[in-house]
């Protein structure tokens, strides 16, 4: 009986910590892309972020527009955040679509891009550089640009951590 009582007891405790949710806080959602208004949309220039937070673990997501009806997309990682100076960065990877550089023939490859951003985070925006590298030669220079990014008043956020990751499309495998 003692032994029952016992595992109930180990069970209970096991069943509340387990169950505890997650909570996630959204830091917010920034975007500063420009598309076509024209019967067939494309998403012609900028970025678009999503940005979370689980106790100090943040998450998040990033979209390129690349020309295409849909920005290409990536997660982010290394996200690194400040809360006094509200510096942040990240990195992100992503495919632009296929590639077809001179020597590998007519079926091209999928595009490499390491995306790198260095910046700040306001209540209104997210602010900074954004470097773009080619995956297949990181050790190369990427090409630089300055980006504002305006925060949208979308509250989405994912219930949790899972949950964000299954309606994730996006993932890349190099």
């Amino acid at each position: 009986m003692q032994r029952l009582l016992a595992l109930l007891f180990v069970f209970s405790l096991a069943g509340k910590c387990g169950a505890a949710p997650e909570d996630v806080i959204l830091l917010g959602h920034f975007s500063n892309q420009k598309v076509t208004h024209d019967a067939d949309p494309h998403f012609i220039s900028g970025y678009s972020v999503s940005l979370y937070r689980i106790d100090q673990n943040f998450f998040g997501d990033i979209g390129v527009a690349v020309g295409s009806a849909e920005p290409a997309g990536g997660q982010l990682y290394d996200i690194e955040f400040d809360p006094v100076s509200k510096k942040l960065s990240f990195k992100a990877k992503y495919s632009g679509g296929r590639e077809f550089p001179k020597g590998l023939g007519p079926d091209g490859r999928n595009s490499r891009v390491l995306l790198t951003f260095t910046g700040k985070l306001s209540r209104k925006s997210l602010a900074g550089t954004v470097v773009l590298q080619d995956g297949y030669s990181l050790e190369k220079a990427g090409a630089k640009s300055y980006e504002v990014m305006k925060r949208e008043k979308d509250d989405y956020k994912p219930r949790s951590l899972v949950e964000w990751g299954e309606y994730r499309n996006d993932v890349v495998d190099w």
